[in-house]
């Protein structure tokens, strides 16, 4: 019995070594590739954060231009302009109570609809990912604060009404990142192919090694012995390979 296996003591030397070693390689291979996966989920993570975070910056500032100069009327134009994106599903700006009783409802769009939106419109910024019909979505919203110094802009000068700190609104925006995943289940499907490849190419090496170093000078140990028995001739030599412990075993034989 072998490793608690009745048959696997009947097996040649060549399999009761391969699949063990296999076993191993596999498994180390798995743990490999799921690491890998963890790894590039979380950069695929930190990358979409960091873009939403731009694009998020780049629209408020936007806003805040408009607000400036008066031109509040194109910022449906500015937001087609970001949904054009393959990657971004919606975005839309909200406006806080402090700023609808100075200027009113604005539009229906600028409306919270969650509990996301009415936290943002509290002061708190949030990143939140979800299932989508089309994959993962990562929505993240932050709040336009009312400050002496955004991005070089005084908010104060308009809003002194509202007070230093106080929440104007909010911008929301949604980003799929079925494109990211995808690229990620691509690399890991060909990282698995590679590591599949190098373990048929090793394990075929494996194989030709342990013929060349076990089981040749074993059967050759075999062969002699045999002759021996059955002619009765101890004349017989066993051929001396390497200086090894086939050597040593067939030089005892001689």
């Amino acid at each position: 019995m072998f490793l608690g296996f009745p048959m696997f003591g009947k097996l040649p030397v060549k399999f009761k070594i391969l699949p063990p070693m296999a076993l191993i390689f596999l498994c180390s291979m798995s743990l490999v590739t799921l690491y890998s996966a963890d790894q590039q989920k979380q950069r695929v993570m930190e990358a979409a954060e960091r873009q939403a975070g731009d694009l998020l910056s780049s629209y408020l500032d936007s806003m805040n231009a408009m607000m400036i100069t008066g031109t509040m009327d194109n910022r449906e134009i500015l937001n087609q302009k970001l949904t054009a994106r393959d990657d971004v599903l919606s975005v839309r700006s909200m406006r806080a109570d402090s700023l609808t009783r100075v200027f009113g409802p604005g539009f229906p769009d600028q409306k919270p609809v969650d509990a996301l939106d009415r936290d943002a419109l509290r002061g708190k910024a949030a990143v939140q990912v979800s299932e989508g019909s089309n994959g993962r979505v990562l929505t993240e919203v932050r709040p336009f604060i009312n400050e002496t110094d955004h991005n070089g802009t005084n908010c104060t000068s308009c809003h002194a009404a509202e007070g230093d700190g106080a929440v104007l609104g909010a911008a929301r925006l949604e980003l799929s990142l079925a494109a990211m995943d995808e690229a990620v289940i691509s690399d890991l499907w060909v990282n698995a192919g590679i590591n599949l490849g190098i373990f048929i190419v090793g394990l075929l090496a494996m194989s030709m090694l342990l013929n060349r170093v076990v089981i040749r000078p074993l059967r050759q140990l075999h062969q002699t012995m045999d002759e021996v028995k059955a002619n009765n001739d101890l004349r017989q030599r066993v051929v001396l390979g390497d200086h090894d412990e086939f050597r040593e075993v067939g030089e005892a034989v001689n």
